[in-house]
């Protein structure tokens, strides 16, 4: 296994703890992890050669696959937070209306 190889199993490993964060709905972790992933990450791209990333494209593709799941499931729990936030916002004009 060379560097660059090594190097997307990191991302992988990444990958799996950002949705572990999600799983966990730990928002201000995953947060933080996911920017530390995005800079890594772009400074990774930055560092190869295209030679280098069309050599690994079937594990670029892959990382892009997951990192776009990682999106959408990230956007749903947002939803979700911001929809039970709206709730408790509703909730508690009705409770200070009856007092």
């Amino acid at each position: 296994m060379n560097e660059v190889e090594a190097t997307f199993e990191q991302f992988f490993a990444f990958e799996k703890v950002l949705n572990l964060l999600l799983d966990e709905e730990d928002f201000d972790a995953f947060t933080e992890q996911q920017n530390v992933f995005q800079t890594q990450l772009k400074d990774f791209i930055s560092r190869c050669s295209e030679q280098e990333l069309n050599e690994q494209l079937p594990l670029l593709e892959q990382l892009e696959k997951q990192v776009e799941q990682l999106h959408q499931r990230a956007k749903v729990s947002t939803n979700q937070l911001k929809d039970k936030s709206l709730a408790l916002q509703r909730n508690k004009k009705k409770l200070n209306a009856y007092k």
